[in-house]
Parts: structure tokens; sequence; C-alpha cells
């Protein structure tokens, strides 16, 4: 996206008061005061090495298999075991679904156990669209992790 587009939403969000939860991807360098107005970033290693020594306040660091890490000092978050077919949309599956249970209320880890359930569904499916999961079969993902 044209990083005037990128300042413009975040401006929006907080003249609105919205949390600017992102999701810098693909990576790519991402100018200093532009970071600076994240509130959640949402990145795997390699984004978060494109971030620089520039961070938000929160970071959800996605591990692939080995889960999730809430930086800069929040828990590790296992990921749910899945038969994995494809892992094109776990991290928009992650992203999208933490960003809903924010919304709703729920705190960060919370929002990101979610997130982690809706990945683990989708990796069991092909594809990124096609591979979302819907909000009734994360719920079973979830009990069946005891989490809900």
């Amino acid at each position: 996206m044209p990083l005037d587009a990128v300042r413009g939403t975040l401006a929006a969000a907080r003249a609105t008061g919205a949390a600017a939860l992102v999701n810098p991807s693909p990576a790519g360098r991402i100018p200093p005061d532009i970071v600076a107005r994240f509130d959640v970033a949402i990145v795997n290693e390699t984004e978060l090495d494109a971030l620089g020594d520039d961070h938000p306040a929160r970071i959800v660091l996605t591990l692939g298999a080995r889960g999730v890490r809430i930086l800069p000092a929040g828990p590790e978050l296992p990921a749910i075991p899945a038969d994995v077919v494809d892992t094109t949309g776990a991290g928009d599956a992650l992203a999208g679904v933490t960003a809903a249970a924010l919304a709703e209320g729920r705190p960060l880890e919370e929002a990101v156990e979610w997130g982690i359930a809706a990945a683990s569904l989708s990796v069991e499916r092909h594809g990124c669209q096609p591979a979302m999961p819907r909000r009734e079969e994360i719920e079973a993902r979830m009990r069946a992790q005891g989490a809900v």
C-alpha cells in the first residue's frame, strides 16, 4: 500500500479512537513515523526484522508451528496442532480473527488465542480466502483445546 494511504488510515484510527492493529506484510522497510502510530503489529520474524529498531508498544510475533509470542514481555502462546495442508492463509486468519476479537473487547492475549485457533483451521485447507474458518469452527476448535 502507498505510505500516504497508511498514514491516512492511521490518522483516521486516531481521530476516531480506534486501535491501530497493523499486519505489515509482506516485509519491507516502514518509516519510523508510521511504526510509531501502530498500537499493535502482527508480524512474523522476517517482518519484525524489517521494522528495524522501531517497534510499536505491542507486537504479536507469529512463530509458525511454534506458536505466538507477545512482545515486549508478554507470554508465548503455543500453536494448536493441525494437519497442515497449506499455510498460505495462516497469517491472514490469525490477524483477522485477532482484530475481530479485539473489536469485541477481548484483551490482547485472549484475542490472539482466537487468532491461533483460526490459523490452525486455515492450514488444514487449500488456498487463502477459501481456507478462512467460520466463527462456529473457531469456537469448536477452542472448546477442543479447553479455551472456551
